[in-house]
């Protein structure tokens, strides 16, 4: 999923509103955190302790230890990957923006990268590397930054998809629009954790020769390819413009179909008028200025089970817990802990009467079918992701995206050769991946001081739903700022998040920039003054009230989206 930037213009504030749809709300949940109807057959054996996605038992971990700087590191370390959120906005002449309704504001976004695990000095030099450019190049965008109607929002997101002490991979998702231009990329990075050098695909793959064909052939049956063959996937191999990343289940690669696009702006009525006194060239230079070229990435996955002859044995080696996504109707070998047996484990939706929401999600396992009734939820899209944790416990989890910014995540235990499902979590996962079961981030709409995204990090918790690590959300990437429009009794922190040291006063015409939040009842600002604070609302009643007092009595910059 891709997040854009939630800024303070007219612009930015229809695209949240948008936005919000695909959000759930923070601690509310319709039914509350429960169980629905489960049904079906119980094989005979164990499923307990998934290791390998694809190879025989015998191939999980094979690799021997590899060696860090700072001293052995085993092969199937983690590596704890945290994303730190920076942001900022600026008035056109490099200032703090003063009145942000009446001022061109450019608005940034974008995510470094930190290794939080002992060691992998090399690899952490590498990520500073690419944490300093991608610093500079948000800077770069705001220099160049010309006309607008708006203003220019900056958006840069990550995903990481495999982590451990073989290769850290990501994808690195950036998002510009307003201004001059308006462009959106997606880029693989794969580094070697041991090295810090970037990975190269005849590294990962034994005969780059066959990747042209299996990739087309591994496009989903009615996917609209315009440009994309198998010479224009051998010419980007040639020329390593290849975008591959290395996933706990295969090679991973963004397809570039180059496609045309005429502008239809303009009305029939008014083309066929403009054309009337043009010559042929004219005109066929005209057409030309109408049309547009650009890029539709299309996603697939060669799996290490279906060709596990073509990838290096060391990617094949997974770590002791990890996560992947799941595609749905494709069949997933697993291969369990508890038997060394590998299984056959599938995701299926089918529709409800309406003949657009959700009615059930079929889990089979070795042909054994245990269906989840969704029917009644109105769930539109349901994306599955495999958890295997370290103490050896295997789930999937669903993300359930409805309408009205009705969102959650539903765990479901693979256990005793069925699918038990544990209820719902009011958040959503945040990205297209989840490869740490310990340690992954979830979404959720906020409605407190406005309308925003926030986000807390989780892991597999003892009942296996999510559990927040964090019970706060951090917000600071909301790029909101509020203005005290008279003095506010407040309560004062050592930190944002941190301890309450007292009571205290925002003055009036003070700024207040948002930090974290409990997603029901609090905000956590630092001000203008660099003091941090914690305003609480009261939000049984609209519009919502801070000490009593109507809230858009108090502040400045207070925007909901519907």
């Amino acid at each position: 999923m891709k997040r854009k930037g939630n800024g303070l213009s007219l612009a930015a504030v229809i695209i949240l509103s948008a936005a919000m749809a695909l959000l759930p709300a923070c601690g509310s949940r319709s039914g509350g955190e429960t169980g629905s109807k489960i049904a079906g057959s119980e094989p005979a054996g164990s499923l307990s302790g998934s290791v390998l996605p694809g190879s025989g038992a015998g191939s999980a971990n094979s690799s021997g230890a590899a060696a860090t700087e700072s001293g052995n590191s085993s092969s199937d370390q983690k590596l704890l990957v945290t994303l730190i959120p920076h942001n900022q906005e600026r008035g056109e002449d490099n200032s703090a923006v003063d009145d942000w309704f009446n001022v061109k504001v450019y608005s940034e976004t974008y995510h470094t990268i930190r290794i939080d695990t002992n060691g992998f000095d090399s690899l952490k030099n590498a990520v500073k590397n690419f944490n300093d450019t991608t610093a500079m190049n948000a800077d770069q965008v705001y220099k160049n930054m010309s006309g607008g109607d708006y203003g220019v929002y900056y958006d840069e997101d990550i995903d990481v998809l495999r982590a451990d002490a073989k290769v850290l991979s990501f994808i690195d998702n950036v998002n510009q629009y307003g201004g001059a231009t308006d462009e959106s990329t997606s880029t693989f990075r794969n580094f070697d954790s041991q090295t810090g050098e970037s990975v190269t695909l005849d590294e990962v793959v034994s005969d780059t020769g066959r990747l042209p064909s299996l990739l087309m052939d591994a496009i989903p049956d009615g996917t609209d390819v315009e440009s994309l063959t198998e010479s224009s996937i051998a010419s980007d191999i040639a020329n390593g413009s290849l975008n591959w990343g290395i996933g706990y289940d295969g090679l991973h690669v963004l397809l570039a179909d180059q496609r045309t696009a005429s502008d239809t702006s303009v009305d029939d009525g008014t083309a066929q008028a403009g054309t009337e006194s043009m010559t042929d060239a004219e005109m066929m230079a005209a057409a030309a200025a109408q049309t547009s070229t650009w890029t539709n990435l299309i996603e697939v996955t060669l799996r290490f089970a279906d060709y596990p002859e073509l990838f290096a044995d060391t990617y094949q080696s997974l770590p002791s817990s990890y996560g992947m996504t799941m595609e749905q109707n494709k069949p997933y070998t697993l291969t369990f802990a508890s038997d060394g047996n590998a299984h056959i484990v599938q995701v299926k939706t089918d529709l409800s009467d309406d003949g657009y929401s959700v009615g059930n999600v079929t889990i089979s396992i070795d042909g054994n079918e245990s269906s989840i009734d969704l029917s009644g939820e109105y769930y539109y899209q349901v994306h599955p992701y495999y958890l295997h944790t370290d103490d050896g416990r295997d789930f999937i989890y669903l993300n359930e995206n409805g309408e009205d910014d009705f969102s959650s995540v539903r765990a479901v235990r693979l256990e005793n050769g069925a699918a038990a499902d544990l209820g719902d979590f009011t958040d959503s996962l945040s990205g297209r991946y989840l490869e740490n079961p310990e340690n992954f981030r979830t979404t959720c709409r906020v409605d407190l001081f406005g309308t925003y995204s926030a986000y807390r990090y989780c892991r597999v918790g003892d009942d296996g739903k999510p559990a927040a690590i964090d019970s706060l959300y951090d917000c600071q990437g909301n790029q909101r700022i509020l203005r005290a429009k008279s003095d506010v009794q407040v309560q004062v922190l050592d930190t944002p998040g941190g301890s309450v040291t007292g009571d205290g006063t925002v003055s009036a015409g003070a700024y207040l920039y948002f930090q974290r939040t409990d997603g029901s009842s609090f905000v956590d600002f630092m001000t203008s003054e660099g003091q941090a604070v914690r305003i609480k609302t009261d939000t049984k009643d609209t519009p919502h009230t801070t000490n009593g007092t109507d809230e858009s009595e108090l502040f400045d910059g207070l925007m909901y989206a519907g």
